[in-house]
């Protein structure tokens, strides 16, 4: 993991000496539409061929005209996800830049009034009340997990700017 200058915050991913040991080793992304129907599913393990992949990725951020990036935790995976982009002179790095962003653990801190960080397991006993099936060792029991806590903090989120 990169070192944080303080909390809750990551160095800028061309700094490369504080990602030269975060390396990406899956990668899985779904796109949704404004329904929640499933657009496109894809998971990767890293082998050596990280640039194709994020061919694959920018395909679809473009197919689809991405306008939001989720995931919990999101702050560590967009930092070392961009760093890696960037040393691979890899034109999604441009292409991240442009939608939305929406970490599903710092929306779940703020739900519970915390300033620390909620675990995704904790999040999801909180949101449904019942503890996630599996261990979440497949990055696509993460990646469900995760849509299924999004989808009610969006809404939560929307329903308090309305106030």
């Amino acid at each position: 993991m990169p070192p944080m200058p303080s909390f809750g915050i990551y160095y800028g991913y061309r700094e490369r000496d504080y990602y030269t040991n975060s390396k990406i080793i899956s990668i899985c992304w779904a796109i949704l539409d404004v329904e929640g129907r499933t657009l496109s599913l894809k998971y990767y393990k890293i082998d050596g061929q990280l640039g194709e992949i994020l061919d694959f990725m920018l395909e679809d951020m473009k197919k689809y005209d991405v306008k939001r990036l989720v995931g919990h935790n999101l702050l560590l995976h967009y930092a070392v996800l961009l760093s890696e982009a960037y040393e691979l002179g890899h034109p999604i790095e441009k292409a991240l830049h442009a939608p939305e962003h929406f970490c599903t653990m710092r929306e779940g801190a703020r739900l519970m009034n915390r300033w620390r960080p909620v675990k995704l397991c904790a999040l999801y006993f909180i949101l449904f009340k019942k503890h996630i099936q599996g261990q979440l060792t497949e990055a696509s029991e993460v990646l469900l997990s995760v849509i299924r806590c999004y989808v009610v903090l969006a809404k939560l989120a929307e329903a308090r700017k309305s106030l």
